[in-house]
């Protein structure tokens, strides 16, 4: 039996960028087991409106089934994860309360995450060859316009264009030590994994 993932987004890049994360993060034997459908993207401004996360969630609930899984990845561009991560996972779980739900907001952004893991990306998509990484990279704002900052020539970093390659190659466990917001979410997958759907 095979398990549906829904997934929901709210940045364009991350529509191709999260289900190769997620690819990376499945182990191989247990990957066959899942099924990641298309994220739904929504701007996280309309998200936060009440009702608004509640109503996707519950249209994703009917579209995906039970057994299933349903991961929200979010920036949180300044905001507290330790507080909007869990008033937005308690909203959900009001509207879809029999499959088990992740809410997940990283850390300013995205792309903090390839901040913490430089080296790892030296000579890919226009990144210098003599980068180094963020020791604090989730504290960092604008976390985009430090990236294009790295690349060389006139080249600017682009999320449709960058993320997902950029996704395919940055050192996971690296990062992982430095960004608590990616931590947060190999733990979060690895349960999403381990309950199978089940609640």
């Amino acid at each position: 039996m095979t398990i549906p993932w829904g997934l929901i987004v709210e940045g364009h890049g991350e529509t191709d960028a999260l289900p190769l994360l997620l690819r990376r993060l499945i182990p191989n034997d247990a990957f066959s087991n899942f099924v990641l459908h298309p994220p739904i993207r929504r701007p996280r401004s309309s998200l936060i409106l009440p009702g608004d996360i509640e109503n996707l969630v519950s249209i994703l609930r009917r579209r995906i089934g039970r057994p299933g899984v349903i991961l929200i990845l979010l920036d949180t561009n300044g905001s507290l994860p330790c507080e909007d991560g869990p008033a937005l996972f308690n909203r959900c779980k009001q509207a879809v309360s029999d499959i088990p739900i992740s809410v997940v907001l990283a850390n300013q952004e995205f792309e903090c995450w390839f901040l913490g893991a430089l080296e790892s990306l030296r000579n890919i998509r226009g990144i210098r060859e003599d980068v180094i990484s963020f020791v604090n990279p989730e504290s960092i704002r604008d976390a985009k316009g430090r990236l294009s900052n790295l690349m060389t020539g006139m080249r600017t970093y682009k999320p449709t264009v960058d993320q997902a390659a950029l996704t395919a190659k940055f050192d996971i466990e690296v990062s992982r030590s430095r960004c608590p917001s990616l931590d947060k979410l190999i733990r979060d997958v690895n349960h999403l994994i381990q309950t199978e759907g089940e609640i």
